[in-house]
């Protein structure tokens, strides 16, 4: 009987648990602590505790009064960065089922005018609106990551990807409290306050995609399959290891006389028919071996570590990627596109190993403005457009490269329909792991690598930033 009881305590108590929804206890506890881990002298914390005791005060908010645009500012008070606090400007849009907070840092603008606008804030509305950031948060009708939002008695509650907001409304005010979703685990994250008046509200309609991972396809074309992205390389040959590629015949060469792959009588075939330096101009001469090479996994055995030199060992991690990758640019040059895309691929999967991530990271970059390409040649304009998109949010030397040849691309189809697919892609953007990221672009859904770049807000922080977006903005 005990054991019954005893179950269904628990039973109550998780429903209970689940259930609640909101600015619970312990999310208040929480917040209370993180303050007071601050000196309360400062006036920046004075003004998070007025905003906080006037969130307490606070009611639930209606849903239709606060339909559009609030703008207004957001101080974020964080232990990890061991600073008292920040201002941020920020908005507010809630878009039928759906609100986003949205705010702006010295990443994307200048830390001076995120100071004035600040000042400005705390003065009056008439100065605020006279504000440079102030008419750009009002002039952006665009929003991204915005998440449906659910309700309980006090407010509204929204769980994003990475934090979670409390909403409620006090005098003509509507009072915003954002936490770290995982703040039971990540301590430190940084807490946000926000403010927005309603008399600093914009009425028109912004567009909140309403399907961010799946977005519809349009009823009528809006590709243009005529498009073709220029060759860059009229004229020559595409190597993009030529200095390399030779490193590639004498690793293979001095492989072919250590077992087990001296055994191999096909590696040892291919290996040794590679009887001359290689380079840009007779590379292509060699098609057949590269293949072998580019398929048969080349590794460092243990029995063979002794036996060869530092350089060499550190060669051999790249006979997969030197083939697959010479062999794509071979196929590009002989407009072979299907048969590059498919070493492409491989080359991608043998990842080039390199001391230095700036190599690795031009490399990943060559690959995909090739791949971006072939797939505008082959009138697979959709794949094309997230290639040129995963090279604008890598921010290195082709993202101008892909930015001009996008922004020619949306240039040539309905105006429209492409921005509406642009704000879309921007929006699906979700990590998928340390390292990738994924993107939707109309009905097509593609894993990129972004290294040194981990936050969703970054990845499409680049992509707004982009003269593609820029330019299509206000069109």
């Amino acid at each position: 009987m005990r054991k019954i009881l005893s179950t269904i305590s628990i039973l109550f108590l998780t429903q209970f648990v689940i259930a609640q929804k909101g600015f619970t206890p312990k999310i208040e506890k929480y917040v209370n602590e993180y303050i007071n881990t601050f000196d309360q002298s400062k006036s920046e914390l004075k003004r998070v505790n007025t905003w906080y005791a006037a969130f307490k005060k606070a009611e639930k908010p209606s849903k239709k009064e606060f339909e559009g645009k609030l703008i207004g500012l957001g101080i974020e008070i964080a232990k990890e960065n061991e600073m008292a606090s920040s201002y941020l400007p920020a908005t507010y849009t809630q878009n039928e089922n759906k609100i986003a907070v949205e705010k702006i840092n010295s990443k994307k603008h200048e830390q001076s005018l995120i100071n004035d606008y600040a000042k400005a804030y705390f003065k009056n509305n008439t100065v605020l609106k006279k504000e440079p950031l102030y008419k750009t948060l009002s002039n952006d009708n665009f929003v991204f990551g915005a998440t449906n939002f659910t309700e309980n008695t006090k407010e509204i509650y929204v769980k994003g990807n990475f934090n979670l907001y409390f909403i409620r409304t006090y005098k003509n005010n509507l009072y915003v409290i954002s936490i770290n979703r995982n703040y039971n685990i990540w301590k430190n994250k940084a807490v946000t306050f926000y403010k927005f008046d309603l008399s600093l509200k914009n009425d028109k309609t912004y567009e909140i995609p309403k399907t961010a991972t799946k977005p519809s396809k349009p009823k009528t074309p809006s590709q243009n399959l005529s498009y073709k992205i220029p060759n860059r390389w009229k004229g020559t040959n595409r190597l993009y290891h030529d200095v390399a590629i030779d490193e590639l015949r004498e690793t293979v060469r001095l492989l072919a006389q250590i077992p087990p792959y001296s055994n191999n009588k096909d590696f040892v075939s291919n290996a040794m028919s590679l009887s001359s330096p290689l380079t840009r101009d007779n590379v292509m001469n060699y098609i057949s071996q590269l293949q072998f090479f580019e398929n048969y996994k080349v590794e460092l055995d243990e029995k063979m570590k002794g036996k060869i030199g530092y350089f060499a060992k550190e060669s051999i991690k790249n006979v997969n990627h030197y083939a697959a990758h010479a062999l794509a640019d071979i196929f590009m040059t002989k407009k072979e596109y299907r048969k590059a895309i498919s070493s492409f691929g491989k080359a991608l999967n043998s990842k080039y190993h390199t001391a230095g991530g700036t190599r690795y990271i031009r490399c990943l970059g060559r690959i995909y403005s090739d791949l971006a390409e072939a797939a505008f040649a082959l009138d697979k304009t959709d794949q094309g457009v997230l290639y040129l998109l995963a090279l604008i949010a890598q921010k290195d030397r082709y993202s101008e490269y892909a930015d001009e040849q996008l922004t020619a691309y949306g240039k040539s189809i309905n105006l429209k329909k492409f921005k509406k697919s642009l704000i879309l892609a921007i929006d699906s953007v979700e990590i998928k792991d340390e390292l990738r990221y994924n993107i939707t672009y109309r009905n097509q859904i593609a894993t990129f690598e972004i290294p040194f770049l981990g936050t969703k807000k970054n990845i499409q922080i680049h992509l707004v930033k982009s003269d593609t977006y820029s330019y299509f903005e206000n069109k």
